[in-house]
């Protein structure tokens, strides 16, 4: 499995939302296929991960819909949604990148810039900002949003 993470076009979030949709596009010559959460590390600009709560769980904007096996032909492109609650506070930290282990991929973890607009704010352990919902690897991004 030879995959490729690139930060893509987050749907609007609703106020005090933080979202970044990310794709995963299979670079390999040959067919392959995804299923389940995949983990997911937030780094600060020193490398160092932030002990943010993941949950792999719906959350106000990520799905709720359980993981579905998603195949992905050479060239084609899975997503996930990242989801995180605004600080409230005073930032500790901040994620400047983001490291993901697809679904049944081997290490090392791949690893994303995030867009310099994103405020992704380390708040604390505790406060409402340090819970991370991550949406399961879905075939389009509209799969990744929740439905009301």
């Amino acid at each position: 499995m030879s995959l490729v993470v690139a930060a893509d076009a987050a749907p609007s979030p609703p106020t005090g939302r933080i979202l970044e949709m990310l794709r995963l596009a299979n670079a390999a010559g040959r067919a392959c296929y995804l299923d389940g959460y995949p983990t997911v590390v937030l780094r600060n600009a020193k490398g160092a991960a932030l002990p943010f709560a993941i949950q792999r769980r719906g959350g106000m904007v990520v799905t709720d819909a359980p993981p579905k096996r998603v195949d992905l032909a050479a060239g084609a492109s899975a997503y996930f949604l990242v989801e995180k609650y605004r600080c409230d506070g005073r930032e500790k930290d901040r994620a400047v990148a983001v490291s993901a282990q697809p679904p049944g991929a081997r290490p090392p973890a791949l690893q994303v810039t995030l867009p310099e607009q994103q405020d992704f704010g380390f708040c604390g352990v505790g406060d409402a900002g340090n819970s991370v919902y991550v949406s399961p690897v879905v075939p389009d991004p509209t799969s990744a949003i929740r439905r009301f």
